[in-house]
């Protein structure tokens, strides 16, 4: 059996963030492939999920502060994990033989393929094939975050940092042997920018599906926003969609229901401002809220990739409310599939339209889950991922 090494970021206690739920049934998909080693920062101090590869290595260490990467080379989303305790750990639980490749899950994990290197080249060994899974085409997203937000000193210091992560992207891709990206449209960008094929390993679903839902006059007049929101990005969407949202929602009888985890600061400072928006923090399942309501929400503008939230609002047979050009690596069709909209306000008015036209809303959820139904297996992106890192896949 092949042995792989992945490097991520953080050993996931509980799947409360799309990146965690994505690299997760990656590599529980590539276990029926290879031997996985898994390292990474601990969560919080928590014990990783158990069948999170054959093996798993946390430093419990902290991560460093991102403010601290403003007077550092490095953007903060590689300087926060570049810690002692991680280098201390790559040296203590990677072999230097027998390994088949290696896997950075996330440009954030780029320093320790630097660091390795050295260590196979020391050891004599030949350097095993690498392969960078990018979530997300980080500058783009970060010049999208500096862009988006309002205040001078904060908008200067992202832009900083968006130079940063152009730079490390740039030198990332030329390193690695191979590159995967989460959506074909990340895949051409990232190809057209940096001249280096990129393999597009989309995700799958593994949650609930229903074989049949009905939105009726009885499902509360409710729409739904499930995420995960200590992204810098993700707070600048949720503020704004909440402050559009409230007082139109409020005034129309919808409500506003946002679930998942946060800083309690912001998640107090937007109830304080508006009654319409509910925040329920993280919940095990979530299939009774989503039965609850009539319309999820996909309103990111700052940030990019693979909404996995969008396949549990399909799976669900939730009617989605989107922002154009937040649906990639879905193959939907606006307005048949699904509502676009070009901005906030206009998807605030969209939905407080759309609530009650009971026909059109099933309509469009019984859409979109006959065309995503047998589209998403993590069986097949697990598979897509051991052959790109043992060599066996074609680039595409």
């Amino acid at each position: 059996m092949k042995r792989i090494i992945l490097i991520t970021t953080v050993l996931p206690a509980k799947l409360s963030a799309g990146d965690r739920v994505y690299i997760y049934h990656l590599v529980k998909s590539l276990m029926s492939f290879a031997e996985v080693l898994v390292v990474g920062h601990s969560d919080n101090g928590e014990p990783c999920l158990g069948d999170f590869g054959h093996k798993q290595f946390a430093a419990t260490a902290a991560q460093r502060s991102k403010a601290a990467s403003l007077f550092s080379l490095y953007p903060n989303i590689i300087y926060q994990d570049r810690t002692a305790g991680m280098f201390r750990l790559l040296e203590r639980v990677v072999p230097v033989d027998g390994v088949d490749a290696v896997i950075c899950d996330h440009l954030r994990t780029y320093w320790a393929i630097e660091k390795l290197k050295k260590r196979f080249r020391q050891s004599g060994n030949g350097l095993p094939r690498t392969v960078l899974v990018m979530q997300n085409h980080e500058t783009l997203a970060r010049q999208s975050m500096a862009e988006e937000e309002s205040g001078i000193m904060k908008r200067w210091a992202l832009r900083w940092d968006a130079r940063k992560v152009k730079h490390h992207e740039q030198r990332a891709i030329k390193d690695f042997d191979r590159i995967t990206a989460i959506t074909a449209d990340d895949a051409r960008t990232l190809n057209r920018a940096y001249e280096k094929e990129v393999t597009t390993v989309t995700p799958g679903y593994s949650g609930t599906v229903l074989a049949d839902r009905q939105i009726s006059c009885r499902t509360r007049r409710q729409a739904v926003m499930l995420g995960s929101f200590f992204w810098q990005a993700k707070q600048i969407n949720l503020r704004e969609l909440a402050l559009a949202a409230g007082s139109r929602f409020a005034s129309s009888g919808v409500s506003l229901k946002i679930v998942g985890t946060g800083p309690a600061g912001l998640f107090k400072e937007i109830a304080g401002r508006t009654k319409a928006v509910e925040f329920i923090g993280w919940v095990e399942s979530l299939k009774e809220i989503l039965l609850e309501s009539r319309v999820a929400i996909v309103a990111e503008k700052a940030g990019g990739g693979f909404k996995l939230k969008s396949l549990d609002y399909v799976f669900h047979r939730v009617p989605i409310a989107a922002l154009k050009g937040t649906m990639a690596g879905l193959p939907l069709v606006p307005n048949r599939d699904y509502l676009e909209f070009d901005s906030i306000e206009d998807l605030v008015g969209g939905v407080i339209e759309a609530i009650d036209d009971i026909d059109r809303l099933n309509r469009i959820s019984k859409n979109a889950f006959d065309v995503c139904r047998d589209k998403f297996d993590w069986g097949r992106s697990g598979e897509l991922l051991f052959d790109v890192a043992t060599g066996r896949a074609r680039i595409e």
